[in-house]
Parts: C-alpha cells; structure tokens; sequence
C-alpha cells in the first residue's frame, strides 16, 4: 500500500489537530459547566428586550476569570454549582470572618458583585434605553445564579407615560382613591438626588423599589399651596440611613426595623385615576414644608438665609459624605418629622 502523498500528510495533520483543539475545547467547557453554576433569567413582566440583554449578559460571564472574581468568590461559585445555596452562604460566611476588615462580604458578593458584573457587560447606551424603569435581580438560587427581571407599569395620559407599581398604591385626594404614578422626569430627577450612582447595579436597586415596591404614600401639601405626596425608606442598621435614628432618637434602639426616614416630597398633578409626580424635592427645598417652617420661623434674616442655602445642598449624598444632620434634626424638631417609627406596611416586596 502506498503512502499518502505529502500534501495529504499535511491536510491529514491539519484535520487531527483541529479534531484535538476542538476535543480539548469541549472537555473545557464540560469541566466549566460542572464547576461553575448556571445563569438562568426569569422574567416577571420586563420587556422581552430588556430580559434578552441580560440574558446575553449574564451568560457571558466566565465565572472562573480571576480579573472579575477573587478566588474566594470562586470557591463559593463552585460550591454553589455542587452543594446548593445554604452551603455556598456558609462558606461566604467562612471567608468574610478570616478576611479582617471584610465582615461584609457576604452582603456585597450576593447582593453586589454578581448582578453588577451583569450590568457592566451591557454598553451604557443599551441600558439606559431601560432603567431605571426596568429592574433585575441576580442571586444565587438552588444550584445556579438567578437574574428577575421586573419593570413598572405604564399609562398614558395627555402628557406621556405614567410609570407606577403594578400594586397600584393609593391616596385619597378630596374623598377618591387616586393611583400613585410618576412622570418620566419625576423618576429620573428622584434618582439624580436620592442615588447618583442609580445606574450601577447597587444604584438601580436603591432607587427601583421607591417607584415599584413602596405601597404608602401620605398626602403632603407643599409651600404655600402645591397639590403634593411624600414618601418614606427603611433606616437600615449598619447603612448611612441609621444616622436618622441616632439623630433623631439618640436614646433609641437604632438596632429596629420599623424605622423610616422620609425621602421627599413630589409635587403633582391629578390625571384621571392618578396623582402624578411632576418632580422630588428634598426636604428642605423651596416650596417644602420644611421650606415654610425656615421662612415663617421668626429666626433672624441672615439665620434664615443661611439655612435655605444650606437646605439646598441636602441631598442624599451630602448627608452620606458630611454625616451633617443638624438641619434635618432641626425639621424634625420643628413641626415636621423626618423620621417616623410604624408597624404598618411601608415596602411590599411580595
């Protein structure tokens, strides 16, 4: 029997060499899939579009590249894909006790790391197109990671789209029962004051739930006379919020979870079913109640002056930087609580 010529030789070792990268190939993926869990999308009422984006995202994580994931985070991967969930939570616990000065790091890597390794994969332009309108849970889940993909509702009126919760929270305005909603502005302008970095994940899921979760609003008539609502947040023990409570309630136990400071004011307008936010005003801004305290409160002309200035820089951020809560103890003190202790439901997250 003849040999094979040169050039089959070649074409010969050529195939083999393939067949081998592309064997190699597919025992690596197999190893992967039996290391690391499975990014699965749910989908509970987001559009189809902005569950695609992040099922896309999510599942071109390698979860064994070490410049996203440490190796400490990968032990818990791993562990998750071959032990469940409760085994992977206990691990992170191992790890956040041996890592001095990183007690938190279980809250960052289930809450944090995982979800926003999946918003950082979509290009900003694709993402703003639907937050923070739309919103997505990753954690873990049984033996994968689980993205929820959730977005608010929407309405129509004259002028636009009002965005509100499919729980259809409510205020009774002159004896009717109108529907909380938010105009386009409204939301954008909440998130520019109540959390510059809405557009990371950590961000997204600080701001999402005031406009799809909250289910009590109070009636707040605004300075001197503006149709208008507020609304509350947890004060969260070992978060920036819990120095309401110190400031407010020094003697209290801050360690409760039934307190709430209150986020701001929105004034509104009546558009048939709803009572719809144009904008949020901090406490503290012109036309705030807590405006009206500092003009009528009889304090020297250059007192009040400083106060509104100082009223001006209260967002959310200036207080988690400067921990200066001496105006909004002052509110508080004066007619106008900033931080309310209740048992009633504030936050539905059924």
């Amino acid at each position: 029997m003849s040999m094979p010529s040169l050039k089959k030789q070649l074409k010969q070792q050529k195939r083999k060499k393939v067949e081998r990268t592309k064997a190699l190939a597919n025992a690596k993926r197999l190893d992967y899939k039996k290391s690391y869990p499975e990014f699965r999308v749910r989908n509970e009422n987001a559009p189809d579009e902005w569950v695609e984006l992040i099922r896309t995202a999510g599942e071109s994580i390698r979860y064994d590249d070490a410049s996203v994931f440490n190796e400490g985070e990968r032990l818990v991967l791993q562990c998750l894909r071959q032990h469940g969930t409760r085994a992977a939570l206990s691990l992170i616990g191992e790890i956040a006790k041996r890592s001095e000065g990183q007690g938190q790091l279980a809250d960052v890597f289930i809450l944090m790391h995982l979800g926003h390794s999946v918003l950082t994969k979509i290009p900003e332009e694709q993402l703003l197109r639907f937050i923070p309108f739309c919103d997505v849970e990753v954690v873990p889940e049984d033996n994968h990671i689980q993205a929820t993909c959730r977005a608010l509702s929407t309405t129509r009126d004259s002028g636009g789209t009002i965005y509100h919760s499919k729980r259809k929270p409510t205020i009774e305005i002159d004896g009717q029962q109108k529907i909380v909603g938010f105009s386009e502005h409204a939301i954008l302008q909440t998130c520019d004051r109540i959390s510059p970095r809405w557009k990371t994940y950590g961000g997204l899921g600080d701001v999402f739930p005031f406009f799809n979760n909250c289910v009590y609003f109070e009636r707040s008539d605004l300075f001197p006379d503006q149709l208008g609502f507020t609304f509350y947040s947890s004060c969260v023990p070992r978060f920036w919020s819990y120095f309401y409570i110190y400031e407010m309630f020094p003697e209290e136990n801050a360690e409760a979870n039934d307190y709430y400071y209150r986020v701001g004011y929105c004034p509104a307008v009546i558009s048939g079913d709803f009572i719809k936010a144009k904008t949020l005003l901090f406490p503290g801004f012109r036309g705030t109640p807590e405006y009206g305290k500092i003009v009528t409160s009889g304090l020297p002309y250059d007192k009040r002056r400083q106060m509104i200035e100082q009223a001006t820089m209260q967002t959310a951020l200036f207080l988690q930087e400067s921990n200066d809560f001496s105006l909004v103890k002052w509110f508080h003190e004066n007619g106008v609580p900033q931080v309310i202790r209740t048992n009633r439901t504030i936050y539905c997250y059924d």
